[in-house]
């Protein structure tokens, strides 16, 4: 009598008063209240049941009802979509949901064994830039674009971003990707172009653009990269620019090996 309404729980559910929508001979408000099966939106019904009757909706298939996954992050628009050596940015969720960021390393030219989860992404500065941590941190009121620079985060890569409302229920991944191997050199490829006032994105090659572009961020010229484009020096991205992000640019321009570590081996 695991309800304690004083009949046998088989009775209940053949008399229909508790029902067992699983078909484990178990009152699924029992199932619910002792962890059997999970009722994330708290109506009393496993979450398999609102999925297999179709109370609830389950457009990706995962078991979980849709009202319960936070929605995913979403791709950057121009000019924050380009892609960078040292930080992968992404449009935060900030509607009913209060969501941490996990982020996943899928593939690495350079770093073939790192590949895994990361971590979470950790409260960001004012310059909507943000580190991984171990930890999650759950916010309603993300920036609007958000910035996330780390050790583990190397040219060359791709990576999936899930967001997640307990730690145990994720959204659908966003995939997002670091630079392309600029070709014939290792790395450092920054911008493209410079068209019509702006910085193109990263187009494959690196050469005097790409320094010309730091120089004149460091300027604070109209029509510079953002920082985060051109932010490449230090084990973890300071968020600063300064010359010595600028020698780095120049020694991806000769063709010298990345400079920083594996992903797997940051501290």
């Amino acid at each position: 009598d695991c309800n304690e309404n004083g009949v046998p729980d088989h009775l209940d559910i053949a008399e229909g008063t508790s029902l067992d929508c699983n078909g484990n001979f178990y009152p699924d408000e029992c199932d619910v209240e002792e962890g059997v099966s999970p009722d994330c939106n708290g109506n009393e019904v496993p979450d398999e049941c609102d999925v297999a009757e179709g109370t609830s909706p389950d457009a990706d298939g995962n078991g979980v009802p849709d009202e319960c996954e936070p929605p995913p992050a979403t791709s950057c628009a121009p000019p924050d979509d380009m892609s960078k050596n040292r930080y992968i940015s992404f449009v935060p969720d900030n509607g009913v949901f209060t969501v941490a960021y996990q982020v996943e390393l899928t593939a690495s030219v350079y770093f073939p064994d790192s590949p895994g989860v990361l971590g979470w992404v950790a409260e960001p500065d004012e310059k909507a830039m943000a580190r991984i941590t171990d930890v999650p941190y759950f916010s309603g009121t993300w920036p609007a674009v958000l910035h996330v620079g780390d050790c583990q985060i190397v040219p060359v890569a791709d990576y999936k971003i899930r967001a997640s409302v307990d730690g145990i229920i994720f959204s659908d991944p966003l995939e997002v990707a670091t630079i392309a191997q600029p070709a014939p050199k290792k790395w450092g490829d920054v911008v493209g172009e410079f068209i019509g006032g702006a910085w193109t994105a990263p187009d494959g090659n690196i050469n005097m653009d790409d320094v010309t572009a730091a120089v004149q961020r460091f300027q604070q010229l109209a029509g510079a990269p953002a920082l985060v484009c051109v932010d490449v020096d230090a084990e973890v991205p300071n968020g600063v620019l300064n010359f010595t992000d600028i020698m780095r640019i120049i020694q991806g321009f000769k063709g010298e090996d990345y400079p920083f570590c594996a992903p797997a081996d940051c501290p």
